[in-house]
């Protein structure tokens, strides 16, 4: 027992040391905190939300076209995915993950299923397999931020 114990705090301990922080909004929801920073230096956020058919639908929730509207580039929603906005990096590294631009939101579905509540914290296990899962979301995330700042008034 003293065995279990002793691994249970040592999990404890990592989890406590990696950089994402996870909290819970409400059931379902999830709002995970990256160590990166968008071009006004907050924090990139993604929300995690477990649709009802076992999908885990990723998103920044529309912030990082929002904050490029703010820096004065003017993106037009009806052309985004036809227009060269994007680089071929960016534009390879959504079609290969299925990443989608869905009402000026970068969204990633995967299948799957985790439980986002209160009661049931993530296991570490969990976050490992959450970080790696929205790591290309992440990417093009920094990239978008990296390739549209040259752009910048």
């Amino acid at each position: 027992m003293n065995n279990k114990n002793s691994l249970y705090n040592e999990e404890n301990d990592f989890s406590n040391k990696l950089l994402y922080k996870y909290s819970y909004i409400k059931e379902g929801i999830v709002r995970i905190d990256t160590p990166y920073l968008d071009n006004f230096n907050d924090g990139i956020v993604i929300y995690g939300i477990q649709e009802k058919n076992k999908i885990i639908k990723f998103t920044d929730d529309g912030w990082t076209l929002s904050n490029l509207e703010e820096m004065g580039i003017n993106l037009e929603e009806q052309n985004l995915n036809d227009k060269d906005y994007f680089s071929s990096y960016e534009k390879k590294l959504m079609q290969t993950n299925d990443i989608k631009l869905i009402e000026k939101s970068f969204v990633l579905e995967i299948n799957g299923e985790f439980k986002f509540n209160e009661k049931k914290l993530l296991n570490l296990s969990d976050k490992l397999n959450l970080e790696t899962l929205i790591s290309p979301l992440i990417q093009i995330i920094i990239s978008v931020y990296s390739f549209m700042s040259k752009f910048e008034k």
